[in-house]
């Protein structure tokens, strides 16, 4: 079994999961992003933390991003292109 350092990140069923940093070491929660919006979020509302961490959601949050421009045509982040 992974530890929960391994499942910090993950993907799943077309969704960024994160481990909820805040609830440790109490519980272990995990919260879904499904969108970009979702995954900042995260970060701001400090969900995940740490350089290693942030460094490893980019690519992910990148792919949420390039996901979202293609199917909601071009509507990011509120804005439209």
């Amino acid at each position: 079994m992974k530890s929960l350092a391994d499942r910090a990140i993950s993907w799943q069923n077309n969704h960024l999961v994160l481990l909820d940093q805040r609830k440790l070491p109490n519980e272990v929660q995990f919260i879904e992003c499904a969108v970009v919006q979702e995954a900042v979020a995260a970060i701001t509302d400090m969900v995940v933390r740490g350089a290693l961490l942030l460094s490893g959601l980019l690519p992910h949050m990148a792919w949420c991003l390039q996901r979202e421009m293609l199917t909601n045509n071009h509507q990011i982040l509120g804005r439209k292109e």
